[in-house]
């Protein structure tokens, strides 16, 4: 069976066309987990990783504080 050219390049589109669309249906489905997943990183592990700074200064401080203690006696 012998396809015309314009059978051709008009079936090539509509393939082009096919495999577009499903890479941009998958490409939004990972923007989505992508954006779930920076939500949940800005909502529940920034806030941890500032506690966590916060606990560190104060240990510093707190061997600061016994370091001066320890050398004015």
């Amino acid at each position: 069976m012998k396809l015309s050219i314009k059978t051709t390049i008009l079936g090539l589109g509509i393939g082009c066309l096919l495999v577009l669309g499903s890479e941009i249906g998958l490409l939004y489905s990972e923007m989505k987990d992508i954006s779930k997943i920076s939500r949940n990183f800005i909502d529940v592990e920034v806030p941890i990783l500032d506690k966590a700074h916060d606990l560190k200064l104060a240990v510093v401080q707190v061997q600061q504080w016994l370091t001066d203690i320890s050398a004015t006696r």
